[in-house]
C-alpha cells in the first residue's frame, strides 16, 4: 500500500502560524481579557463583599456606608481596564518576544 502524501501547499501537522493569534488579533485578545477580569471582579467586589461587610458590620450595631457599592464598582473597573490594557500590551509583537526572557510569551499555534 502507498501513503497520500499532502500537496505541497498544504501544511503539515507540525507547520506552526508564523504569528501568535494574540499578537495577529491584539483587540480580540484584549476584549476577551477584559470580559474575563470583569465578571470575577464585579461579582466579588460589588456583590460578594458588600454582603460580607453589611453581615460583619450588623452584628457590631452599623450598617453598610451608602456609595461604597459605588467604590467597589469603580475598583471593579479600574482592575478590569488595567487586565485589559496589559492584554493588549502583551499581544504587541516587540513585547511579546520580550516575555520570551521569562517563559510568557505567546505559543504558536498549530495550524490543523
Amino acid at each position: 500500500m502507498s501513503t497520500i502524501e499532502p500537496a505541497p501547499d498544504f501544511p503539515g501537522p507540525d507547520h506552526r502560524a508564523e504569528t501568535p493569534t494574540q499578537v495577529a488579533h491584539p483587540w480580540v485578545t484584549t476584549a476577551r481579557t477584559v470580559v474575563q477580569t470583569a465578571i470575577p471582579a464585579v461579582l466579588v467586589l460589588v456583590v460578594v463583599l458588600p454582603q460580607i461587610i453589611d453581615a460583619v458590620l450588623e452584628g457590631m450595631g452599623e450598617s453598610l456606608p451608602e456609595g461604597l457599592r459605588l467604590w467597589l464598582l469603580g475598583a471593579a473597573a479600574f482592575i478590569t481596564a488595567v487586565a485589559g490594557t496589559l492584554a493588549r500590551i502583551f499581544a504587541i509583537p516587540a513585547v511579546n518576544q520580550a516575555l520570551a526572557g521569562i517563559g510568557l510569551k505567546a505559543p504558536h499555534p498549530t495550524v490543523e
